[in-house]
Parts: C-alpha cells; sequence; structure tokens
C-alpha cells in the first residue's frame, strides 16, 4: 500500500513539493543566518552605517548612531528629516545639494566633511563616505553611506592653527620690537587714521600739526582739502556744518588748549543738529614743557538719539505707545505735588472696556490687541496736549485732567463715553461694539496720596459697572468702600513695614518626580509675620500688594532671599519663585535677577521663574520678551495654574516655557471627576506636543499620585509629600534631593499605606 502511494503521480508530485519546500526552508534559513551575521557585524561596526532608498528616504541605519549622536536608531527612523535634521544649520544646505547630487549621479565619494549637533546639544565634526547599491540586475537601489567622528582631528588642526598663530604673533612681536621709532610713528598714524574719533594735533602756537581723515568726516570738511598748518578755526572754516554757538565756542577754546589738564567732555551743537563731544588732552615733555595738545572729536548724534529713543520706549506702552504704569504713577505723584503747591484741582479718570475678557475669549488676543490699539488712537485724538493719557495694564487706561471746572471734567467723561460706544469692529459677520466704565477721583477732595487716588477713581469706575456699565461715576464713598480703602492703605503700610523690617519669610515645599519620588526642586511660599507671632497666608494681602504695585517689590524680595538660600547651599535643590503679571511688564527685573545671581555665584540654572498662565495671556508681548530674557540669563521658566485661562491651548505655543504647571483646581478631585481626568489627560498632550515637562500640584492622596503616574506625569506637588516647611536660616543646608522622598517624608507615599498621608493644617 506504501509503495502504491510512493510510484502514483500524487505521490511523485508531493515528493518533489517536499523537496521544493525544504529547498526554500533551506534557503531562506541561509539568508536568515546571513541577515543576522550582517547584522551582528554592521550593529557593533564603530562607524555609523546607512541605507538609503533612490529615493533618498533612509531605510536603515546601525547601531553606532547613538553613540556618535546620542539619537538611536529608533529615534532616527522615526525621523523624516534625518539625517538633515542632525546636520548643523551653516552646513545643512550644502549636505542637502550634495545628498541630491550624488542620488541622481549614482556615483560613490567621500571624504565630504560637516557638523552635526547631537542630542545633547554639543557640536561633532563628521566625514561621510558613500558608494551606490545595486541589484543583481544591476538596477540601482540606493546608497550606502558611512559616518565617522573627525573631531579629534579637527581639534587637533585647531590647536595647530593656534600654535602657529601665537608662533605668527610671538615673530610679529619681535619684529615691531625692533623697529625704528620712524616705523613706530607710521603705525601710530595708521591707528589714527583708522579710528572713528576725529583727532588733531596742535603744536603750542596753535597750527594743526597732524590730523586725521576722521576729523574731516566728523566736521563735514572735504576730503580734498589740507589742513596741515591751519589753525583750528581755519580749518572749521572750511567745514559745511557750524558750531550753533559758534562766538561761546570760539571764546572758550583758547583757554581749553591751553590748559595743563585734561578738559571735562564738552558737546557741541550743531546747526544742521548734529551733536560733537570735544575732548582736549595737553601735550607735555619729560620736563613739563608744554608741547602742544591733541583735540578729540566725536560725533555722538546717533549715540544721543538712541539714549533718547530708550528713554522715550521705557515710559511707553508697547502695544499702544501710550505712556505706561510707571511713567503714569510718576507723572501723578509730580501733579499732585505741583496742584498742592499751587492749591489746584487735579482730576484722575480710570476706565476699561466693559467685557473685554469676552473679546478676547472669543475672537483671540490678537483682535483683543487690535482692539486696545484702535480705542487708544482713538482717544488720544479726542485729548487736549497737557492732558496725560496712559495705559495702565490689560484693557485699563487712565487719564489726568488738570484744574477745570466740574461741567467740563463731566463733559468729558460723556466724551469718553462717546468717543469708545461709536467704535465697532467686523470680524467675519460678526460685528462688534464697545462699551466702558470709568470712574472719577479728585485731589485733594477725594485722597491725599496718589495710591489714595488711584484706588478711589478705581472705585468708582466699579460703582460704574455696578450700576450697569456703559456709564460714569465720580467718587462717592459709602460705607463698604471707605472700610475697603482703609483696608487698603493699612495691608500697604503693613506690607512697606514688612519689607523694611523683615517681617516676611519663605516657607518650601518640594516637587517631586512621579516615577522615583526623588526630590527635583523646591517651591518659595511667601508668608508674612503679624503682631503676635503667626504667619499669614499669601492670599491675605497679595491683593493688597498689587493694586498699590508693592507687588514688585514683593517680587524683588521673594528673588532675592531666594537667591541667598542657595547661595548658602551650594547643595540644595533648584529653587522656584513666583513672580506677578505686573514684574512681566517691569523691564527691570530679568536684570534684577541677573545681578542678584552674579552678585551670589549662584549657577541660574538653579533658579526656576514661575509665571501665571492668566498674567501671561492677558500681555503676551511682555511675557515672551520676559521669558527670552531669563532664558538668556541661564533661568528656566515655569507656566503656573495651567488649565486656568479660556485660551490656554491656542497660546501655549506662543510661551517659550520649560514647564508647565497643571492647576489645582483640575487635580484635587481627579479620582471622582471623570471630566477633570480628560482635561488632565489633554493637557498632558498638548504640553508633551510642545516638548514641556509637567508637573501637577494639590495632589493630596496617594490614589490621585497613582492616577498622574499612570497618566505620564513627570513632577507632581503637595499634601500627599509634604506640608510646607520653614526655608532654613542662612548656611543651613537642606539638602540635595537625594532624600527618599524628602525632609517631611510621609511613609506611606508610594507603599500603599494611606493611613500615613499628610493632612492639610
Amino acid at each position: 500500500h506504501g509503495l502504491h502511494h510512493r510510484h502514483d503521480p500524487q505521490g511523485v508530485v508531493a515528493r518533489a513539493f517536499n523537496a521544493m519546500a525544504g529547498q526554500v526552508e533551506s534557503r531562506v534559513a541561509e539568508l536568515e543566518e546571513s541577515r543576522r551575521q550582517f547584522h551582528g557585524i554592521a550593529d557593533y561596526t564603530y562607524d555609523v552605517e546607512l541605507w538609503f532608498g533612490a529615493d533618498g528616504r533612509l531605510l536603515w541605519i546601525n547601531k553606532s548612531v547613538e553613540r556618535l549622536t546620542g539619537y538611536t536608531p529608533a529615534e532616527c527612523l522615526a525621523d523624516p528629516g534625518f539625517p538633515f535634521s542632525l546636520i548643523h544649520p551653516e552646513d545643512r544646505e550644502a549636505a542637502r545639494e550634495r545628498s541630491r547630487r550624488e542620488l541622481a549621479a549614482r556615483s560613490s565619494g567621500e571624504h565630504f566633511e560637516f557638523r552635526i549637533v547631537r542630542k545633547d546639544g554639543s557640536t561633532e565634526w563628521v566625514t561621510n563616505s558613500w558608494q551606490p547599491l545595486h541589484g543583481p540586475g544591476g538596477e540601482f537601489l540606493g546608497l550606502r553611506s558611512s559616518l565617522n567622528s573627525i573631531q579629534a582631528l579637527k581639534d587637533t588642526e585647531l590647536s595647530l592653527r593656534a600654535t602657529l598663530a601665537r608662533l605668527e604673533e610671538a615673530g610679529a612681536l619681535h619684529a615691531r620690537t625692533s623697529e625704528s621709532l620712524r616705523a613706530e610713528r607710521s603705525r601710530l598714524l595708521s591707528l589714527l587714521s583708522a579710528m572713528d574719533f576725529g583727532v588733531v594735533f596742535i603744536e603750542p602756537g596753535g597750527r594743526i600739526v597732524y590730523a586725521n581723515p576722521a576729523f574731516s568726516e566728523v566736521w563735514s570738511i572735504p576730503r580734498h582739502e589740507s589742513l596741515l598748518g591751519l589753525t583750528l578755526f581755519e580749518s572749521l572754516e572750511l567745514a559745511e556744518d557750524v558750531v550753533a554757538d559758534l562766538g561761546a565756542f570760539t571764546a572758550r577754546l583758547p583757554a581749553l588748549v591751553a590748559s595743563r589738564h585734561v578738559s571735562p567732555a564738552e558737546e557741541l551743537k550743531l546747526l544742521s543738529g548734529r551733536i560733537i563731544r570735544l575732548r582736549v588732552c595737553p601735550v607735555l615733555d619729560e620736563s613739563g614743557a608744554s608741547q602742544g595738545a591733541v583735540l578729540i572729536h566725536e560725533d555722538i548724534t546717533l549715540a544721543r538719539e538712541s539714549e533718547s529713543q530708550l528713554a522715550f520706549l521705557a515710559d511707553r506702552d508697547p502695544l499702544t505707545g501710550l505712556y505706561n504704569r510707571r511713567r503714569f504713577e510718576r507723572e501723578l505723584a509730580e501733579r499732585m505735588d505741583a496742584a498742592a503747591r499751587e492749591k489746584r484741582r487735579l482730576a484722575l479718570l480710570f476706565f476699561d472696556l466693559d467685557e473685554f475678557k469676552s473679546v478676547n475669549d472669543l475672537f483671540g488676543h490678537r483682535m483683543g490687541d487690535t482692539v486696545l490699539l484702535q480705542v487708544a488712537g482713538e482717544i488720544r485724538s479726542h485729548l487736549r496736549r497737557n492732558e496725560f493719557f496712559a495705559r495702565i495694564g490689560g484693557d485699563e487706561f487712565a487719564l489726568l485732567v488738570g484744574d477745570i471746572p466740574e461741567e467740563n471734567l463731566r463733559a468729558l467723561a460723556d466724551r469718553l463715553m462717546a468717543v469708545v460706544g461709536a467704535m465697532s469692529f467686523s470680524l467675519g459677520e460678526v460685528r462688534l461694539s464697545l462699551t466702558s466704565s470709568l470712574g472719577i477721583a479728585l485731589f485733594p477732595g477725594d485722597a491725599a496720596t496718589p495710591q489714595e487716588l488711584i484706588a478711589h477713581a478705581d472705585a468708582a469706575m466699579y460703582q460704574a459697572k455696578d450700576a450697569g456699565k456703559n456709564t460714569w461715576r465720580i467718587y462717592r464713598p459709602d460705607h463698604t468702600a471707605t472700610l475697603r480703602q482703609r483696608s487698603l492703605v493699612t495691608w500697604n503700610d503693613r506690607i512697606r513695614q514688612a519689607l523694611r523690617e523683615d517681617g516676611f519669610e519663605l516657607h518650601l515645599q518640594g516637587i517631586f518626580e512621579t516615577a522615583t519620588l526623588a526630590r527635583r526642586h523646591n517651591e518659595a511660599l511667601i508668608r508674612l509675620k503679624d503682631g503676635e507671632g503667626r504667619l499669614l497666608q499669601p492670599g491675605a494681602f497679595i491683593g493688597f500688594a498689587e493694586k498699590s504695585n508693592l507687588i514688585v517689590d514683593l517680587d524683588r524680595w521673594v528673588v532675592a532671599r531666594a537667591i541667598d538660600l542657595l547661595a548658602a547651599d551650594p547643595g540644595m535643590v533648584p529653587l522656584a519663585v513666583n513672580v506677578s503679571g505686573r514684574s512681566l511688564d517691569d523691564p527691570g527685573m530679568p536684570d534684577f535677577i541677573r545681578a542678584q545671581l552674579a552678585a551670589r555665584g549662584v549657577d541660574p540654572r538653579r533658579l526656576l521663574v514661575e509665571i501665571t498662565e492668566t498674567s501671561a495671556i492677558r500681555d503676551m508681548r511682555d511675557a515672551q520678551r520676559f521669558i527670552l530674557d531669563l532664558h538668556e540669563t541661564g533661568c528656566r521658566v515655569c507656566l503656573d495654574d495651567f488649565g486656568a485661562g479660556f485660551s490656554t491651548f491656542a497660546y501655549i505655543k506662543q510661551l517659550p516655557v520649560d514647564i508647565i504647571k497643571i492647576d489645582g483646581l483640575f487635580v484635587r478631585n481627579l479620582a471622582r471627576e471623570r471630566d477633570n481626568q480628560v482635561f488632565v489627560r489633554a493637557m498632558l498632550d498638548i504640553a508633551r506636543g510642545f516638548g514641556k515637562q509637567v508637573v501637577a500640584e494639590a495632589v493630596e492622596d496617594e490614589h490621585t499620585l497613582d492616577i498622574l503616574r499612570s497618566y505620564g506625569v513627570d513632577m507632581a506637588q503637595g499634601w500627599v509629600f509634604e506640608q510646607p516647611f520653614p526655608a532654613p536660616s542662612r548656611g543651613t543646608p537642606i539638602g540635595d534631593g537625594s532624600e527618599e522622598p524628602s525632609p517631611i517624608s510621609v511613609p506611606g507615599v508610594g507603599r500603599g499605606r494611606a493611613g500615613d498621608r499628610a493632612k492639610r493644617p
């Protein structure tokens, strides 16, 4: 029976099939073994090996790429711009063009040198060689490319060049020291000829013995005119520009030239408006006898214009061009002093746009900026020259008006309301109209200090809003408003006293990695010591500080104290400080932080600055400038209360922060509220998409921590780890972040012991 099956046709086919299958399996095994051997060799080849398809797309890369670049093969293959995304921007276009040319020519080549940027940001020189790949039929399959580091060679080359440069410099120095007096004079004349300053040598008789080319340029004297042998006045008669007060200059100059001391710099204004700075230096021989004088002339017109421009910008709001809050407060104080001396009245009109937040929320901040710009321009066109108009911040404006009758003041308020009410804006099919609410406070009747006058005008504005908006009110104190203003004044005094007498102190709370529970940094939290030894939370006094602009002084105190802590303990983990929205539009704050860090010798990377989302999106330009300035200093920036603003997701891409802190509103009830879970995951996705690290604040229990950990949140902060604790006294170390997990450790964290959780105080 078995023989029968072996000899029938079906058996023959089966045997043939089995034989073919065996051969195929054997061939597949051989190919698999060849592939394994190839990868075994290629993956451990020291050079980086790359295969590109005929279309230039990367098909394969060996493991050496991670040693050379810091990127894994998987990361490289996933990057559609690889390898050009790794090439230094200055070399990228040349490499791209070379690649296109070689793919088209299907030729081989070697020793093409360029720089790459490693994952850690460092730069590495490499050389590239390539060969075409062809199939069995000769068809072009792509290119095989090899990358090899030549950084050591480049370093050696650079070192050799530096050595040669030093040798050449030494040779030149030797040659210079052996030169004659004539050669030395020639060099001096060359130097003077290359100077931008006009330099004139005058001999004791008052005649010019040398004038460099810049002198003729500064004074607009034709270059072909020879000045040798002329007096200074004769040379200036050839100038195309003239000193405005020529008589006074002519009278002063002989005494300046005859003096045996260097004259103070003197600025000469020309009829054209240009300004020339003149300095006269006597030339004395070894015995002290006069050999004449050197007159140095410098055209400082552009410098003076730049100074004027900087002074102008320091006082101006960058969006509207109006005066800013700092300039307004200075002007208010000066005008109140003048009004008190001259026994005149002064009116402060304080107004904002009704429901302006809805404009930003519905139409975006670009439209909001357009509205503010046009409102500012329209109102400015209706004001008199002596009326001082400023943008206080956001959509708040202030107007200072001199001593005018009350009926005129009322007419002015009506006119301002009408100007705003007449404006409208179109966005597609939507027509947007505006209204405003305005408050008026008078000096001296309503206030004795600038802070009181601002507070009362602000209160009057809110009285107008309470009356239905789109109207104005003159300040009328009621019981509630009076108590509020008294409270503001009292708190302002307490805050100023605390700043003077060290009445504030810092408490710290750690931010921990969710995966390892390692302390990454601490956040500095301010407390106010009251007269009875108790500590007041920020909510009790921050609002008053913001109203009176003392918040900027408070921010600076916190920054300085935090940097003191970092300086006292070099092993301390980085420290985060919060700054207010007012500090974002303070151009001096980044310089203050930079100066404090430099004075205390603290690495800027140890300081993290937190700004709230709402203050950042209130004025994107100031926030962007502030963040970029801090990045230039070396500090990192965290966006606090992420999710609290309506337009968060649309504007996060415009804020180059390093870390995002999810608002505690979404975290506290995370385990129980599904909506919060959706929001947190969405915010996490947004943050990841922009390459930001994420911190979740207000984490109060282990269940919430477990959820955040499962989402992939990087860091967390809250009572589940520790309560805020007093910052150490100067010189007392706080730790380097290696403790597990904090100086006030909660034993149950990460160990399932919910009964040991920290409680709120």
